[in-house]
């Protein structure tokens, strides 16, 4: 399975899945917050590490990663709408199983406040192997 297949995959079942927020997914669109008011969500994919898993031949490796959503909300509109995007992105991950992505339970990461706007950050990680 490629790094490619994995994130066309990924990214698609969140563009299918996660409605009613403008998404910008890494290297593939952009989003000028400075034009902006309404929420908006960043996609992001990190693969961490590769491992041997089996003893036989032929070699079985476990990449893992993560899939990591920004979404952002400009400062006092409140925090609500973001987070329910959090929570929507978290139940769509939570222990799924997506062409073979295994994904484990989602971290909610600590708000932060950059330019006038709230990003709300939650982060799953998942495994595959090939």
């Amino acid at each position: 399975m490629s790094t490619e297949f994995i994130r066309s995959t990924v990214f698609g079942y969140i563009a299918t899945n996660l409605l009613g927020i403008d998404i910008q997914f890494e290297n593939i669109d952009s989003i000028d917050p400075s034009t902006r008011t309404a929420p908006y969500a960043k996609v992001s994919l990190r693969f961490t590490s590769n491992d041997q898993i089996n003893l036989g031949e032929p070699a079985l490796i476990r990449q893992r990663g993560a899939v990591q959503v920004d979404v952002y909300v400009k400062q006092g509109q409140g925090s609500k709408s973001g987070y329910s995007v959090i929570d929507s992105v978290s139940s769509l991950l939570s222990r799924k199983s997506i062409s073979n992505i295994e994904f484990a339970i989602p971290t909610t990461l600590t708000p932060l406040e950059i330019a006038g706007w709230h990003r709300l950050t939650v982060r799953a990680p998942f495994y595959f192997d090939s």
